[in-house]
């Protein structure tokens, strides 16, 4: 019966129905165990199918536990083959889940034991050079992946065409590699065979993630409608096998949603970005709960739901937490979105002690020209601003601007840093010549920005600015006042 179970997971796993296989896969564990020792080899069996089911559906914990036990019992029994099959699906769930230190363990005990079979079975040669492919492209060394993987099509291309799934598995990460490389028309070539292959065989699950890629491939390259046309594709073949709330269609969802957002469909694309809230659960990886999270957080702000957006920052947050080596910066970047949620909703004390850990955090992990300190400098210097420190918001406009005008990639953000900076320069007393002269030239070059851009509203709000503060807002000393002996005369 075991047995039969496990024939039921595997023929659902490989036509790409891994969620219907895992109650199957599930029943089969519980009869091995039953059997005690005895049933030792088939339990090996049983948790390596459950645990290759989790990670296609994006249980990653899940899967992570079964495959560290496959690799135990199989030591135990003697089943090399098997012990290989699971490290290679740890390393597996180790890159899904951007866990760097473990994807370079599991990969240097993988590589000690393929390496004695690599010199006398091709099949296992071109497994350990797919793996070192793998790995360099998570590591973004293009080259070395290309490298890599080119020599495992080549031993694939040798073998017959049982090995249609490893081809079209290595097709794809060559044409990410290639992508990664800028070779785009290598990279298209890539993508269609893997796609061709793919569909050829009926390996939906792999047709799926192969429009992803191709999907991100066109976001990244700017073509948007070619972009949308893969990525929905992907996301209807995920659905359609997968369900409409599995963790595995979460990365589509997000991309798609990033996409309709810088179109400006931000209805539509907040509901992608809520669908994919949705698919949130404890088997899916920290990073990608945070990703989503902070994504779903800033169309909450466009949509003016601070309490929610706070809710989804926090929780991002601890997400991030859990992690053994949680990025540093990444925390500090969401403290200061948390305390933008706090000022609006008029906690500007607990806001600031945000901003300015967000800002101590970041002093000590970036650069001091750092485009990220940008965002929590023009955070913190809004506050002071409304609390009335305009020495204290002056010096953090200025800094942020000196940043962003070395950066230069943002003529939005610097219009309005000139505009922010020439304003509270210009309000305070005391001001110098000099420096008023340099708040008008502020806005004035902010004022050109807006114009061209066609922003009526800003230009509106500093030309109402400019004939309020009267002469302070001239370029042109004021003139001194009578001297006393002038008033006698």
């Amino acid at each position: 019966e075991i047995r039969r179970l496990l024939a039921r997971s595997w023929a659902l796993d490989a036509t790409g129905r891994a969620a219907e296989g895992l109650p199957a896969a599930n029943l089969a564990v519980e009869r091995a165990e039953a059997l005690g020792e005895p049933g030792t080899p088939l339990l090996a069996e049983a948790r390596y199918s459950r645990g290759r089911l989790d990670r296609a559906v994006g249980r990653l914990a899940d899967a992570r536990r079964d495959l560290e036990a496959v690799v135990e019992l199989a030591e135990r029994v003697d089943d090399e083959a098997l012990a290989i099959d699971g490290l290679r699906e740890l390393l597996g769930v180790s890159l899904d889940e951007a866990d760097r230190s473990a994807s370079a363990a599991w990969m240097a005990v993988v590589r000690g034991k393929l390496l004695r079979f690599s010199d006398r079975d091709p099949r296992r040669e071109a497994e350990l050079h797919t793996l070192e492919g793998l790995l360099a492209l998570h590591d973004e060394r293009y080259d070395a992946a290309v490298a890599e993987l080119g020599i495992a099509l080549a031993r694939l291309d040798e073998l017959d065409d049982d090995e249609a799934l490893s081809r079209a598995q290595v097709l794809l990460r060559l044409a990410m590699a290639q992508a990664g490389l800028g070779h785009d028309d290598e990279a298209r070539q890539a993508f269609e065979r893997a796609g061709e292959l793919a569909r050829r065989e009926g390996m939906l699950p792999l047709q799926a993630q192969v429009l992803h890629e191709l999907g991100s491939f066109h976001d990244q390259r700017g073509r948007a409608d070619e972009a949308e046309r893969a990525l929905r594709s992907s996301l209807e073949l995920r659905v359609g096998f997968d369900g409409p709330t599995a963790p595995v269609t979460i990365p589509t969802r997000t991309l798609l949603a990033r996409l309709l957002a810088q179109r400006g469909e931000l209805d539509e694309a907040y509901a992608m970005a809520d669908a994919a809230r949705r698919s949130l659960g404890p088997g899916v990886p920290a990073i990608r709960q945070a990703q989503v999270l902070t994504l779903l957080a800033s169309f909450q702000r466009v949509h003016s739901d601070w309490e929610g957006a706070l809710g989804s920052y926090r929780r991002a947050r601890e997400a991030w937490s859990t992690l053994s080596a949680p990025d540093e910066v990444e925390l500090a970047m969401l403290d200061a979105s948390m305390a933008d949620c706090l000022m609006m909703l008029g906690d500007p004390t607990a806001a600031r002690t945000r901003y300015e850990g967000a800002l101590q955090t970041l002093k000590v992990r970036v650069p001091d020209d750092d485009p990220l300190l940008v965002y929590p400098l023009l955070g913190l210097a809004h506050l002071l601003y409304e609390q009335g420190d305009r020495p204290g918001a002056v010096a953090q406009y200025r800094r942020a601007l000196v940043i962003q005008r070395d950066v230069g990639d943002n003529p939005e953000l610097s219009a309005v840093l000139r505009w922010e900076l020439g304003r509270a320069v210009l309000e305070q007393d005391g001001v110098s010549p000099a420096e008023r002269a340099e708040a008008v030239a502020l806005l004035q070059a902010a004022r050109q920005h807006f114009q061209g851009v066609g922003d009526s509203a800003m230009v509106t709000d500093i030309d109402a600015f400019t004939h309020d503060c009267g002469p302070r807002c001239s370029a042109e000393p004021e003139p001194p006042g009578p001297t006393q002996q002038q008033e006698q005369q």
